[in-house]
């Protein structure tokens, strides 16, 4: 941002857009209320992101309850016809995206190379608090991650999607997850693999 031509209030009426849109923007309507091009604009919404990015790998830990989820991001491969139909889940292609979110409070999404438990054991330990409540799913990944923090509580989706005695639940994870789809199919369209993590 410092060697940029543009006025700051651009960058500041860009900054707004960024951060109120729930879904996000795309840099077409962005270019459009800015006055820029489309090029100008992406490159200073992908810019404030990175931003963003850096802020979030610098703010406080999660603590309390912290729910955690990995979901598989991406557009849903084309059917062709004659081609093995692609796969879904665990042996699917598509960036995957580990996310916590801390209930009543802050979130954290990074993409991962795969879930394996030596891959997001430490950026579990770097983005929740030991003193933490773990919310996750039946994955048996997160038994071993589990004994790192005070209580460690999870819900099979096969037989239920909460426990009410222990309000063991990743509903809001899940929310959080459904809400970055439904933008990339919504808003953006189509996300690049390397563009993901911003």
């Amino acid at each position: 941002m410092h060697s940029t031509k543009l006025d700051l209030r651009i960058w500041i009426a860009t900054m707004f857009l960024v951060i109120t849109s729930s879904k996000g923007i795309s840099s077409v309507v962005m270019a459009r209320i800015l006055g820029v091009s489309q090029k100008t604009a992406w490159k200073m919404g992908h810019a404030i992101r990175e931003m963003m990015d850096q802020y979030g790998a610098r703010s406080d830990v999660l603590s309390g309850t912290v729910e955690v989820d990995e979901a598989y991001v991406g557009g849903k491969p084309k059917y062709q016809p004659g081609k093995t139909k692609s796969k879904s889940g665990k042996g699917t292609s598509r960036p995957e995206m580990l996310v916590a979110v801390m209930r009543g409070g802050d979130a954290r999404a990074t993409v991962i190379q795969n879930s394996k438990g030596a891959t997001i054991a430490p950026i579990m330990r770097g983005w929740i608090a030991p003193s933490s409540t773990l919310m996750t799913d039946g994955d048996p990944t997160y038994k071993s991650i589990g004994s790192s923090f005070a209580a460690h509580h999870s819900v099979v989706h096969k037989r239920q999607f909460a426990i009410k005695q222990t309000n063991a639940h990743i509903n809001t994870a899940e929310a959080f997850t459904n809400q970055v789809k439904r933008a990339m199919v919504g808003v953006y369209h189509q996300v690049d693999r390397q563009h993901l993590q911003a």
